[in-house]
């Protein structure tokens, strides 16, 4: 198994522990019945897909626009 291989695994094997306790949660129930998944499918991909941050503004208050698949 090269490096590459190592770290993806690693990366999936986390995203398996976070679905395990997120599925539960009303943001992923309801993202679930919406797209036709399972509650367990929906918080594994939103582990594995970051929120993308778009904007980020320093004045006073700092504000920070970002994007998520189901909930920032």
């Amino acid at each position: 198994m090269t490096e590459a291989q190592a770290q993806q695994r690693e990366k999936f094997r986390q995203a398996i522990l976070y679905a395990k306790c997120a599925q539960a949660t009303p943001e992923y129930k309801d993202a679930a019945k919406v797209r036709g998944q399972s509650a367990f499918n929906v918080p594994v991909a939103d582990f594995l897909h970051p929120p993308e941050i778009q904007h980020i503004d320093l004045n006073e208050p700092t504000t920070i626009t970002a994007v998520d698949d189901v909930t920032i």
